[in-house]
């Protein structure tokens, strides 16, 4: 039976890619997702308006290096949480697959324990927050990322 609508997973696994791959693509062909009531964060799209998407031809590049290599360099190649210098990366305020986009308002620095722990259960970030006193920054992004505090 065909469903007139599909989520981000099932399209990626009928088009055998990641559901970020899978939005940004969606996100060129300006379709617009549905969302129910009941859940918020995860959109719908019309089957129809899916079977009509041009796929690339080969893997395209996800990452923009140089916004990323930009991002870091505004916040000084430090976590914005912790301020820890290791292994820092450029991290999406709202999700890509949530309709959040590659751009330098949505883009803050996280290091790896600090980007582990905010999508995980939360618990070290805000640790870690209420000891560098960024704990009004770490919860803002969780509430962001659609998770409770």
């Amino acid at each position: 039976m065909d469903k007139e609508f599909l989520t981000l997973t099932e399209i990626a696994r009928l088009l055998h890619c990641s559901r970020t791959t899978v939005y940004r693509i969606i996100q060129r062909a300006n379709i617009t997702p549905l969302y129910q009531p009941a859940h918020p964060r995860t959109p719908l799209f019309r089957r129809e308006d899916i079977q009509r998407l041009t796929m690339p031809t080969q893997k395209e590049p996800i990452n923009n290096q140089t916004l990323h290599r930009k991002i870091k360099q505004k916040y000084n190649n430090r976590c914005v949480i912790c301020g820890s210098t290791h292994l820092v990366a450029a991290h999406h305020i709202i999700p890509i697959e949530q309709g959040g986009h590659d751009d330098e308002s949505n883009l803050i620095t996280l290091c790896r324990g600090c980007h582990c722990s905010l999508h995980g259960k939360g618990k070290a970030i805000l640790v870690k927050a209420r000891k560098n006193g960024t704990l009004a920054i770490a919860i803002w992004l969780r509430k962001a990322a659609g998770f409770s505090v």
